[in-house]
């Protein structure tokens, strides 16, 4: 048994340049181990500690949104943008943002614009227009959005066509092609297709969008899930009916988008450009006039009117 350990001890001592290198790669081997997991469960702290960070000012902001007036107008942007179906922190997030500075940018326009009115209905309509105009444009924007969206369901379709042609089942067909269209629509597709509840969350995502040809295809793609049938002749002939009927329609709805655009800058840049020419023609005694606050009353009265009228008839 010792000279078992002698020779051993000989052996190490002969070779304890190769055994040091051994020991020392093992070392560093451990130590490379020992860091990446450290960097990882590190990065993984910062993250959970940005995202708290972030659900903590949310809860901030939503304490005073949460309060009347402003729960009005946050409930209103939450619905809106609902349809894009964000990340809960997300949509959370922006509904809060919003929700103050949509109502603070009001008020900021109605400073700039209030310091010669000197009747309580000229200041009334200034700031329920200055109120108005913020949000106006909001919505004006969403809709933009989602009418774009609506633009690319015919692709969505022939994307998702193509896809199912390969291995005729839904759910990667809709995984597949909502990887190669629009950005947001595409979000939209992928949520739903993620889902358990592969039918429950396609019928989500058809009432958020409320299209009637996204309507349809979901229909096509329900019943084929519960009867079978063939879904791609099916497709093809939703997708050609869709372009033809979009043809007719893009034209009008552009035009309608562009008036509301024309009417919003005309209602922000009217009433500066009025108190300038009174200003540059009566001097500075132009709100003693009676024409002139008459004037202004009636800009602003037909500035509402035309942003009303020009809404209702783009949504009928």
């Amino acid at each position: 048994m010792i000279s078992y350990i002698f020779q051993l001890q000989d052996a190490i001592l002969s070779n304890k340049l190769y055994l040091s290198m051994v020991l020392v790669g093992a070392f560093l081997i451990l130590l490379g181990l020992y860091v990446s997991i450290y960097k990882k469960s590190f990065s993984k702290n910062k993250k959970q500690l940005r995202l708290a960070n972030i659900h903590r000012y949310i809860k901030y902001i939503e304490f005073i949104t949460n309060r009347f007036p402003l729960k009005v107008l946050s409930n209103k942007l939450s619905e809106s943008i609902s349809y894009f179906m964000l990340e809960t922190v997300m949509q959370r997030g922006i509904v809060a943002l919003l929700s103050i500075v949509l109502p603070f940018s009001g008020v900021l326009l109605y400073l700039l614009i209030s310091g010669g009115l000197n009747l309580w209905y000229t200041r009334f309509f200034a700031l329920s227009l200055c109120i108005m105009l913020p949000y106006y444009i909001f919505t004006l924007v969403v809709d933009y959005m989602k009418y774009n969206i609506r633009l690319k369901i015919p692709l969505l379709i022939d994307s998702f066509r193509s896809s199912f042609m390969m291995n005729y089942r839904i759910r990667p067909a809709l995984q597949e092609c909502g990887k190669r269209t629009n950005k947001a629509l595409g979000r939209i597709i992928l949520r739903a297709s993620d889902s358990s509840d592969l039918n429950e969350s396609l019928c989500t995502i058809r009432d958020k969008v409320n299209d009637t040809w996204f309507n349809i295809f979901v229909l096509l793609i329900l019943n084929y899930r519960k009867n079978g049938g063939e879904l791609i002749a099916q497709l093809y002939k939703l997708s050609r009916s869709i372009t033809r009927y979009n043809n007719i329609e893009k034209k009008k709805n552009k035009r309608l988008i562009w008036y509301e655009v024309f009417v919003i800058l005309t209602s922000i840049f009217s009433l500066p450009a009025i108190i300038l020419l009174n200003k540059m023609l009566l001097g500075l005694s132009a709100w003693s006039y009676y024409d002139t606050t008459a004037a202004f009353t009636k800009v602003m009265i037909f500035s509402v009117m035309a942003l009303v009228i020009v809404r209702t008839l783009r949504r009928m």
